[in-house]
């Protein structure tokens, strides 16, 4: 038993960092090509747009996925992880409208003043949306790691950063500039949001309810 044990960790191990070489990699493809088409000023949006997407991802999750995978082992039964994973989700979901909501309203009030160089709209407005289509995927994943689906949780992601990548680089080359890559991760959100929403709705038992 631990002999299969200490294999599949192996297993699970390799696969991550695999997985996790190739997503980085992805930026070995779209940096020289970015850094070809826009100029110095669009490269800046484009850090700044990041900085902020990353700061929102870390505060619209509202550390679920660490929740979900501490209360995931005290659940008995599968009705009980249905139960538990179904409240979070909408949990989620709803917290995220509220703040998005917010970040749009205080944020159209204080950008101006700090970052009188940067547009809010198109560029914080949608980073916000891109926010919050990307919670879809918070538990989903969170329950392929506490399940041992290593290799299906590293295929999506592989997925969403290709994809991402992929409309990205189109967008800006055909000249939507920095405006191209915050798009881009738009669509790549927006993409794993209808997929995600789509594999709950099918997979729900009722209210607060999911077959994760």
């Amino acid at each position: 038993m631990a002999v299969v044990r200490g294999a599949q960790l192996f297993k699970d191990i390799v696969v991550y960092t695999v997985g996790l070489v190739l997503r980085r990699g992805l930026a070995i493809v779209t940096l020289p090509v970015l850094a070809r088409v826009l100029t110095q000023a669009d490269l800046g949006v484009v850090a700044l747009v990041s900085t902020v997407r990353e700061l929102l991802a870390v505060i619209l999750e509202l550390g679920v996925p660490n929740a979900a995978a501490r209360f995931y082992y005290d659940c008995r039964s599968r009705e009980e992880r249905q139960r538990l994973f179904g409240t979070l989700f909408f949990f989620l979901m709803g917290a995220a409208v509220l703040i998005s909501l917010a970040a749009l309203g205080v944020g159209a009030l204080l950008w101006p003043r700090f970052v009188p160089d940067v547009p809010f709209h198109p560029f914080v407005t949608l980073t916000i949306a891109t926010v919050f289509f990307m919670m879809a995927g918070v538990l989903p994943r969170s329950i392929f790691r506490v399940t041992d689906r290593v290799p299906l949780f590293m295929t999506l992601s592989l997925v969403q950063g290709v994809l991402s990548a992929a409309v990205t680089i189109a967008l800006v080359v055909s000249g939507m500039g920095a405006l191209g890559s915050v798009v881009g991760a738009l669509v790549s959100a927006a993409a794993f949001f209808l997929s995600s929403a789509g594999i709950s709705a099918r997979r729900s038992h009722g209210p607060g309810r999911l077959a994760w």
